[in-house]
């Protein structure tokens, strides 16, 4: 987290704000450091891969510890969280197939 707060200071804040950012948003992995910054969701390196290979016109991934963050992403970012994501795209969906989970193991 010292890290984070050393490149990107007020993300660190959001990040340990919300228990489910702690977890990745694609996979159980824990304590991630990537996000994707126009999903407003934080995964893990290996859920980073995936997201990568979609496209920055669909995902745009940034790492949380390495890249600096504009402060309109970070201020974007807070509003959305892995909490409320979950929410909003998982709307609807009655059974969930976790294929990311065995890239991450």
């Amino acid at each position: 987290m010292e890290r984070i707060r050393q490149i990107n200071p007020g993300l660190e804040i959001f990040v340990a704000a919300q228990p489910e950012n702690s977890i990745c948003a694609d996979c159980p992995a824990k304590n991630p450091r990537w996000a994707s910054v126009s999903l407003g969701i934080i995964i893990c390196t290996g859920c980073a891969g995936v997201h990568r290979k979609l496209g920055t016109h669909i995902s745009f991934v940034q790492s949380c510890t390495f890249d600096r963050w504009k402060p309109e992403w970070i201020q974007k970012f807070s509003k959305m969280g892995n909490k409320v994501a979950k929410i909003y795209y998982e709307h609807g969906i009655t059974e969930v197939i976790l294929f990311v989970s065995q890239i991450c193991s």
